[in-house]
């Protein structure tokens, strides 16, 4: 069975987002943007 790998897709629009991502390795969705995804489901 091969590897199964995700990878999250976003765009990071501030260096500060940045940082965290690439310093330690995770991601905030703000919680505006996660209510708006949300209540689509």
């Amino acid at each position: 069975m091969p590897n199964k790998r995700e990878a999250l897709i976003a765009i990071i629009n501030n260096e500060q987002d940045f940082k965290l991502a690439h310093d330690r390795h995770w991601y905030r969705i703000p919680v505006a943007s996660a209510n708006k995804w949300l209540l689509k489901r």
